[in-house]
């Protein structure tokens, strides 16, 4: 995937660099079509003909040729199997193993080179026939990428963790028909959705493991404006851990593909979370959880809604959806071009 470079002047560039713009004498004279590859010769001919500089592209892999990205994608389809498995066993009344339920996301995390990449690779993986588990592993690795973030210890780290791949374990009770369902669910429909917050509790509930992995899987949907559910509580009566597994929980929601519609782009859920979020969610919590994601994408490319292809300079940390970007060697500020927004990763 080819992607345009600052402006080089026409002495810097090398046999077998590919022009991006077609290259015209003051004659209007082709002299190297867009898309061109550059010999010596033709390098030659643009100083002949005094051109200064040329808009050049260059090779850079896009997300899903990073091998980074392949083997962390090999990992994951191998740890979401044994995820899946050791779920459904708690809900049949398995012993709660810990140490293997932490190593399913800690044996992924382990292998990226940076912790924060996971945000943008979960965004690439294909969407799984059962999302309930993958969607379970997607909020671990986001709990366990935030506690890090947040300079939790080591033992609070674990346990986040966990409580994000237990969160929805509820589920496995709730009948696949409705919880697959496609199409909006009925009023009846989702109130046996919800019943999943108590059935979670009720499965970890006389479990030897952390009162606040058991509450996760309770409060993950209450609102600390005392509008969410099972039991509409406000923020006092909230967890610490359910406060955090709801962002995770949400976040991952809107960025995962489903049957009844895309992904979104990060910079929308930014976006959304921010407008539609404040004084639902723990604001010091959301806050950071969100900038650090924005921050992850500095030096990313991106699409724009005009069609451009840029490259993420500057996060303006008022703005977190609207960073300064490079098109063409020339800096463009999103927080000034209002009408022009991401789209997407690329």
């Amino acid at each position: 995937m080819d992607r345009v470079i600052d402006t080089m002047d026409v002495d810097d560039i090398l046999d077998g660099m590919i022009v991006d713009d077609d290259i015209y004498n003051d004659h209007w004279i082709l002299l190297a079509p867009k898309g061109g590859i550059l010999t010596v010769d033709k390098i030659a001919l643009l100083k002949k003909s005094h051109i200064k500089t040329v808009n050049i592209r260059i090779p850079v892999s896009s997300v899903t040729e990073r091998a980074d990205f392949k083997e962390f994608t090999e990992n994951y389809d191998k740890q979401l199997d044994q995820a899946q498995e050791a779920i459904k066993s708690i809900s049949d009344g398995a012993l709660v193993d810990m140490d293997d339920l932490y190593s399913m996301t800690s044996g992924i995390m382990d292998t990226l080179k940076c912790k924060s990449d996971v945000f943008t690779y979960l965004g690439f993986l294909h969407e799984y026939d059962d999302y309930t588990f993958s969607h379970s592993s997607n909020v671990a690795l986001l709990a366990n990428v935030f506690s890090q973030w947040m300079k939790f210890e080591e033992e609070d780290v674990r346990d986040l963790t966990i409580a994000g791949m237990l969160h929805d374990i509820g589920k496995t009770k709730v009948p696949i028909e409705i919880l697959n369902k496609p199409a909006k669910l009925t009023e009846d429909e989702f109130k046996v959705i919800q019943l999943h917050t108590i059935n979670g509790y009720t499965i970890l509930k006389d479990r030897p493991i952390p009162n606040r992995i058991k509450l996760a899987a309770l409060n993950h949907h209450e609102r600390i404006n005392g509008m969410g559910y099972p039991r509409k509580i406000g923020s006092d009566k909230i967890d610490q851990f359910s406060k955090i597994i709801s962002i995770c929980d949400v976040y991952d929601a809107m960025t995962a593909n489903r049957c009844y519609r895309g992904k979104l782009c990060p910079f929308d859920v930014i976006g959304k979370l921010e407008t539609q979020s404040y004084g639902e969610m723990d604001t010091n919590y959301l806050i950071a959880f969100l900038k650090h994601i924005a921050y992850n994408y500095l030096n990313s490319w991106v699409r724009l809604s005009n069609d451009d292809e840029a490259e993420i300079i500057f996060i303006n940390p008022t703005e977190l959806t609207r960073p300064i970007v490079k098109i063409r060697g020339h800096a463009f500020n999103l927080a000034e071009n209002r009408e022009v927004k991401i789209v997407s990763i690329l």
